[in-house]
């Protein structure tokens, strides 16, 4: 159940290419009513024009924004992997469920950083990613956005 009743409203925090294969598949949901009701995007200017193109209801000045609308039930992260786990952390905090498109985090340190430090910082990142949606008891979801694709389907 969400906080509005029978919809879901979804803010999105990024509005390029990912962005907008999720705003398509939400306008294809049954059985859930689903409302894209804000959006934030590094560039206005590209928010703005995602809002026109996929119905959004408002265009929101920051990410900031997007976490405490009280018009927002989820949070669907579709920016640069190494935002993933500092935005999907606020707004876990923020109360909102999140999604994430994959990865969902990764380490991004120098080449010459060891694989196995690497690994760890991916780990710790990912870790700290549930920890904070269990806190807050609000669902991570990890949008795989080939699942469906008619390739995958077959094998």
């Amino acid at each position: 159940m969400t906080a509005s009743g029978s919809t879901l409203r979804v803010g999105f925090i990024g509005a390029g290419f990912s962005a907008g294969l999720h705003a398509e598949a939400y306008h294809l949901v049954r059985g859930v009513d689903v409302a894209l009701t804000r959006v934030a995007a590094a560039r206005p200017e590209r928010a703005a024009r995602f809002a026109g193109e996929f119905g959004v209801g408002a265009v929101a000045a920051s990410a900031a924004e997007v976490h405490t609308a009280a018009d927002v039930d989820a949070v669907d992260l579709c920016v640069p992997r190494s935002l993933h786990a500092p935005l999907a952390i606020k707004a876990a905090r923020a109360g909102k469920h999140v999604i994430v498109e994959k990865p969902l985090t990764g380490c991004f340190a120098p080449p010459s950083t060891p694989r196995t430090e690497m690994l760890r910082r991916a780990l710790a990142d990912s870790d700290e990613i549930i920890a904070a949606c269990r806190q807050a008891g609000v669902r991570l979801c990890y949008a795989e956005n080939w699942v469906y694709a008619p390739p995958i389907q077959r094998a």
